[in-house]
């Protein structure tokens, strides 16, 4: 019997596996921040617990809006969204839920 990969449970668990690795924001990978100018391109730099809460501390990537390439900011990783949890849809774009990765 021929091997189908769309069948196939360790294909399957595969997949599903690195899915649930993409839809984590963790330090290091590219992601965009959710403001009211739009979805501004980021790298994530840091993730820490502080006094506030968690905090994800990035940089911008690429100039738009009042934002510049270059900037530092630390926002909540609810506005910092991995690119995997960013679904397009005909008029607009959907944030589905993803995981938070604290750094050690």
């Amino acid at each position: 019997m021929p091997h189908d990969p769309k069948t196939c449970h360790e294909c399957i668990a595969v997949r599903t596996k690195n899915r649930q690795r993409a839809l984590t924001l963790r330090s290091g990978m590219a992601a965009r921040w959710d403001t009211f100018a739009g979805l501004i391109p980021v790298k994530v730099h840091r993730i820490s617990v502080s006094e506030r809460g968690k905090q994800a501390t990035f940089k911008v990537t690429r100039n738009r809006g009042p934002y510049k390439a270059g900037e530092m900011h630390t926002r909540s990783p609810l506005w910092v969204v991995p690119l995997a949890a960013i679904k397009r849809r005909r008029y607009s774009q959907v944030i589905i839920p993803y995981r938070v990765e604290i750094d050690q």
